[in-house]
């Protein structure tokens, strides 16, 4: 099985979505329990398929997508789940590699790697440094902010050997297990704004990939759908889209910047 291919079918057991419904066109509409009284809809595009999964109260009124014969658009989608109270929150591609990834590149000149694990202290409060240099968005989208999640799996750091910088994190990439199939490993990547533009996320990307592979790992990689940047890390490292997302929620009422505007991010 390709790892695509794992990817689908892991997802169909989460939502209880018969797997053969991945190859053929159509909506499916599946409510999740977990998600009851939240207002959370997640729409999931795989190949021709449209998969609807969340709240069960928001999904009986979209009990008429549920069996159409062609793959409900995501402006139809986004209008509808938008009018039941679950405003748009973000939409992102998952992607996954072809096994084995390409070799990774090597270092380049003025720079040096390092793998750092979050369980020493040392290493971890590095990692954390880094992450107050940087903005909070770009910290929480690399889930950095979250370090317990990667005890199983090395930090890979890439630093400047000189000037200023020298011995301080510029880029990074991590990884952790991913819920829903403990194969999969999820890489995440920040590097610096000054440091951007010079293949940095590109390189600590094809390293941690490549060191989860020679573990027996599938690297997973998840990106906002409009962010550029990451989606060319993504490209450059052969990661190819399994499945596209729009995810709905309300507003966290403890959180009065949550975005919820109707453009994509």
């Amino acid at each position: 099985m390709d790892n695509r291919r794992r990817f689908l079918e892991a997802l169909a057991g989460q939502a209880d979505f018969d797997p053969a419904l991945i190859d053929r066109p159509g909506t499916a509409v599946r409510a999740n329990e977990e998600r009851t009284d939240t207002g959370i809809v997640v729409c999931y595009w795989v190949g021709e398929h449209a998969l609807i999964w969340g709240d069960p109260a928001l999904l009986a009124d979209l009990g008429d997508l549920d069996g159409a014969p062609t793959a409900v658009d995501r402006d139809t989608a986004r209008a509808r789940l938008a009018a039941l109270g679950s405003p748009f929150v973000a939409s992102a591609d998952m992607r996954v590699q072809p096994d084995p990834p390409a070799a990774p590149g090597p270092i380049p000149d003025g720079y040096r790697q390092r793998w750092l694990r979050s369980a020493d202290p040392a290493d971890a409060d590095e990692v954390r440094a880094f992450a107050d240099r940087n903005d909070p968005d770009d910290v929480e989208e690399a889930a950095l902010d979250e370090l317990d999640d990667f005890d199983e799996h090395a930090i890979n750091v890439l630093e400047p050997t000189a000037g200023d910088e020298a011995g301080r994190i510029v880029a990074y990439a991590s990884a952790c297990d991913w819920d829903w199939d403990d194969g999969f490993t999820d890489i995440g990547v920040l590097v610096e704004p000054p440091h951007r533009g010079r293949g940095l996320g590109t390189l600590v990307v094809a390293h941690t990939a490549a060191a989860l592979h020679a573990e027996g790992r599938i690297p997973l990689y998840r990106h906002g759908h409009h962010n550029d940047g990451s989606r060319l890390i993504a490209i450059a490292n052969g990661f190819e889209v399994a499945t596209s997302l729009i995810f709905h929620a309300p507003p966290d009422p403890e959180d009065s910047d949550q975005a919820g505007s109707e453009g994509d991010g």
